[in-house]
């Protein structure tokens, strides 16, 4: 998983942006000096358009921004998980254009997963097939 200082060089290499400077201004947020010394994570909007400008799905890079504030090992754990799911969902979005959908497997549950259950997800998936 990318930090959010890498993500930041990335969408400088990908823009042709020299300094931390013009990419807060792409960014809207200005000075990027505390997303730099982890004194502050960027906000959803913020993480939204620092993928775009990366080139890279949204879903992907707001899971990096919340693994990075994340305060409690289980925490991190889920949005680690979530980051593996949103690169998983990049690959099935390929494949989804060939006429395959990969799709997390229907695990018949009335209610939502909690954190601990999220994070142990063995990944199992079932494949659809879309005509």
């Amino acid at each position: 998983m990318q930090t959010i200082n890498e993500l930041l060089d990335i969408a400088k290499d990908k823009n042709d942006i020299s300094s931390d400077r013009q990419l807060g201004l792409a960014l809207g947020t200005g000075n990027l000096t505390r997303y730099r010394r982890g004194h502050e994570i960027p906000s959803d909007t913020t993480a939204i358009r620092l993928a775009e400008l990366c080139k890279m799905k949204p879903e992907v890079v707001i899971s990096i921004c919340h693994a990075a504030k994340a305060k409690t090992a289980e925490e991190s754990s889920v949005w680690n998980h979530m980051y593996k799911m949103a690169i998983s969902a990049a690959v099935g979005g390929v494949i989804l254009s060939g006429g395959v959908s990969v799709m997390p497997a229907n695990t018949g549950a009335a209610e939502a997963p909690t954190m601990a259950q999220a994070a142990n997800y063995n990944g199992v998936r079932s494949v659809y097939y879309v005509k």
